[in-house]
């Protein structure tokens, strides 16, 4: 008997497991599933098979529009690469990757959405109304702290983001690896005005757990 156990995604691939149950009962029974391992905890299941089903999203597409694009509508060879490649997704992609018509017709829109640039994070840092950088300034002004942060440790802190591939939500995190040991100690020692800049920054991003997190 082949059971599909669950459908997931490995390296930009949809892929199955099979089980092959040839004895014992269906009871349910803890199982731990990640695209890089499999562990079935039960001596009732004989066997276990993953498949990868499909090729790349961006490798449908490439071949879609290399079929399409001839004449003036042909496009250059720079457009040719992963990033630039899914701009051009539609329905019947997503259908060639795996995904079921039934919930294609749930989405109204589909579109691709570029990376953050760096100016675009430092933006979200310090622009909005409620940005991060005015919130950390609030919080030390309420200790009666006049904060400074340098330009370089904004270039920093974005840098970091992008190398960790944690986007704007990281940033948060980041700030906090930062800031957090200064928040407690600078109103216990009375410092009026705390400078940031990027020595102090590293050091204190270097002592937290995030730094230890490996780029995907």
């Amino acid at each position: 008997i082949i059971i599909i156990l669950n459908i997931f995604f490995i390296n930009n691939s949809i892929a199955l497991i099979e089980i092959d149950i040839t004895r014992g009962n269906l009871d349910p029974l803890p199982i731990a599933i990640s695209p890089l391992h499999v562990d079935i905890k039960s001596e009732n299941y004989e066997g276990i098979e993953i498949k990868e089903l499909g090729e790349s999203i961006s490798k449908i597409i490439e071949r879609r529009v290399k079929s399409q694009s001839i004449g003036f509508n042909s496009l250059s060879g720079e457009e040719f690469n992963d990033e630039k490649m899914l701009s051009h997704v539609n329905q019947l992609d997503i259908k060639k990757y795996g995904i079921i018509p039934e919930l294609i017709g749930r989405f109204p829109v589909l579109t691709y959405l570029h990376p953050l640039t760096k100016e675009t994070l430092i933006s979200i840092l310090t622009d909005p109304q409620n940005a991060l950088i005015k919130q950390y300034v609030k919080l030390f002004e309420m200790d009666d702290v006049k904060l400074i942060i340098k330009d370089e440790v904004l270039n920093y802190i974005v840098e970091k983001a992008i190398l960790l591939k944690l986007g704007a939500r990281g940033l948060r995190s980041i700030c906090e690896a930062i800031l957090t040991e200064s928040m407690f100690n600078a109103p216990e020692k009375d410092i009026k005005e705390l400078i940031i800049d990027v020595s102090y920054a590293e050091k204190q991003f270097l002592k937290s757990k995030i730094s230890k997190l490996k780029v995907a």
